[in-house]
């Protein structure tokens, strides 16, 4: 984040992925923990007869899968969350839902049609937004593999094949590109025209020849990739580049066009664990915004859409037909915007301006994906070694207009900071054993984005769990 410690952050951000652990067995787990059907509190909590996460063997299998698949093969595993209100820093948190809506209603019932075999529903998509703690692809790999776990592998989703800083990073890809891309986005000083910035809210250009990206599979759902397709700037005068997956005849992408448009090249490719790379041809710019990978099998995709320093306002800035034609073709489901904590660090605060901000983005992804179901994440407890109280006294007022927005909107909201255990907990946090945050008091270690997306995870689920399902 902008104004967290640039070491902190790199080693939050380059955190290399271990190999993944093979599928836990579920013959040894244990039974499941009885729930009460969810009773419906307008504004509250939702459910309050459940204050635990509901438990089965299959779901403890995927939380420990997807631990292992964060934390190593090795790792100690963190136990079940205690209920909400226990006095833990670390304990589950249910959604808090506006009066007379289900903020989740699709979401559930996308999964429910998946899990059947509706011939209409061979994925269910999630798009996550975020800053920096979502860009390192921790909490959101643990969200990935939990529902891959539980309802199939659809693939990774989007991912860049083009650094935006030299430790962006992806739980599924390794990232490898040269220096000759300029980074594209609102806010920077390489803001461009137009505000061509797609899905993301950033993109990558490139005016000379020799610009290369590179992803290569390191995680089990790349291994079974059958079709990568680039997004990227059609735009008068736009150059060429080579598209390459592993050892077959290159193809030549031309991304001239008569106007600014979003441009798409999609390759088929039998199942398998392909390399994909690109390389600039001319002195004419070419402007990529990310390559989706998915697979043949039905299942969830997540697309981690994290940008280094971002706030709600990022999208302000950019071209909106251009990122509503990308975020329809994504589709989602489900979108979760974790945005609030960048915004509490800026000194230049104003609570009407990030108001006016958030309702706005959220207006957005009501007119690109009005069926969609949407998740604001409150920021937690946050704060500065040195003490200073400023950060957290203005995240007050960032929880306090995200939950308010939230409601208006007909967003579920989950609340970071009751989950953590109230005010003071990131300090309990950064001097655990073994710590869940760092000594930058914003980040989260490994284990801390873990520990958080179970949390999120449960709370997702939870609906969904207790109500009746179909037989498969």
């Amino acid at each position: 984040m902008r104004l967290c410690l640039a070491a902190a952050l790199a080693l939050a951000a380059c955190r290399l992925e271990p190999e993944p652990a093979p599928a836990p067995s579920t013959a040894a787990a244990p039974t499941p923990t009885p729930s009460t059907p969810p009773t419906s509190s307008p504004g509250s909590p939702l459910p309050p007869a459940a204050p635990r996460p509901f438990t089965t063997p299959e779901i403890r299998a995927a939380r420990e899968l997807a631990q292992r698949r964060v934390l190593g093969a090795d790792a100690e595993l963190l136990p079940d969350l205690e209920p909400a209100g226990a006095a833990v820093r670390g304990r589950f948190s249910p959604l808090v839902v506006p009066p007379g809506v289900d903020p989740l209603a699709h979401f559930s019932a996308a999964l429910t049609r998946l899990r059947a075999g509706a011939t209409d529903q061979p994925r269910v998509r999630v798009l996550v937004y975020g800053a920096s703690g979502t860009a390192a692809d921790l909490w959101t790999a643990y969200l990935r593999t939990y529902l891959q776990a539980r309802f199939g592998d659809g693939g990774p989703g989007f991912v860049s094949p083009v650094r935006h800083r030299p430790w962006s990073r992806h739980s599924e890809y390794t990232i490898t590109s040269s220096k000759r891309w300029t980074r594209h986005q609102s806010g920077a000083k390489t803001a461009s025209p137009g505000g061509y910035y797609g899905l993301a809210g950033v993109a990558m250009a490139a005016d000379r020849p020799g610009a290369t990206g590179e992803l290569a599979p390191r995680g089990p759902s790349s291994r079974g990739v059958d079709t990568f397709e680039l997004l990227y700037l059609e735009q008068p005068g736009g150059g060429r580049l080579s598209l390459q997956v592993d050892d077959m005849r290159p193809e030549i992408v031309d991304t001239r066009g008569p106007a600014f448009a979003p441009g798409y090249r999609r390759i088929a490719l039998a199942p398998g664990s392909h390399r994909l790379a690109l390389r600039t041809l001319d002195r004419r710019e070419v402007r990529v915004f990310g390559v989706v990978a998915e697979r043949p099998d039905r299942g969830v995709v997540l697309d981690t859409l994290g940008v280094d320093g971002a706030a709600a306002a990022l999208h302000l800035g950019a071209d909106e037909a251009l990122w509503t034609a990308h975020l329809r073709r994504r589709a989602p489901d489900l979108y979760i915007l974790a945005y609030g904590t960048n915004e509490a660090f800026d000194r230049d605060f104003d609570a009407a301006r990030f108001t006016g901000q958030l309702r706005e983005l959220l207006a957005r992804f009501g007119r690109a994906a009005p069926d969609a179901s949407c998740v604001l994440l409150a920021p937690g407890d946050h704060g500065r070694p040195d003490g200073d109280p400023e950060p957290a006294r203005r995240l007050v007022a960032v929880r306090r207009i995200e939950r308010e927005l939230a409601a208006q909107a007909g967003c579920a909201l989950w609340d970071a900071l009751d989950f953590m255990g109230g005010e003071g907990a990131m300090d309990a946090w950064v001097h655990a054993e073994p710590p869940l945050a760092r000594a930058d008091y914003v980040h989260t270690t490994s284990r801390g984005a873990v520990l958080t997306a179970m949390a999120l995870a449960d709370a997702l689920l939870l609906h969904h769990d207790l109500a009746p399902q179909p037989a498969r």
